[in-house]
């Protein structure tokens, strides 16, 4: 897949990255965030860790070995709310 010059980490939003992660929790025994988000995206892999690192240092997400299996902390749950309540009233 080809990616677009120029996509950066502004691009791919919080919004994004944790509603990857809810669908990752869904899906159960994937761990398929990053290749999804590369995906809907169409930014290079680094740019997706970018901004999940971006929102790890947000407290949005937490993990232990590896950001892959990162899961979304209480704080993260609040702010994917306020984003999706924006997100409707933007519409």
């Amino acid at each position: 897949m080809t990616r677009i010059k120029g996509i950066q980490r502004k691009h791919v939003t919080t919004l994004m990255v944790l509603t990857a992660y809810l669908w990752r929790d869904a899906d159960k025994g994937t761990n398929q965030v990053v290749p999804y988000l590369m995906q809907q995206t169409n930014a290079c892999e680094n740019v997706v860790y970018s901004a999940l690192y971006r929102d790890c240092s947000y407290g949005y997400l937490d993990y232990g070995v590896s950001i892959r299996a990162a899961w979304i902390t209480e704080e993260g749950y609040q702010q994917l709310k306020i984003l999706r309540i924006q997100e409707a009233l933007n519409c």
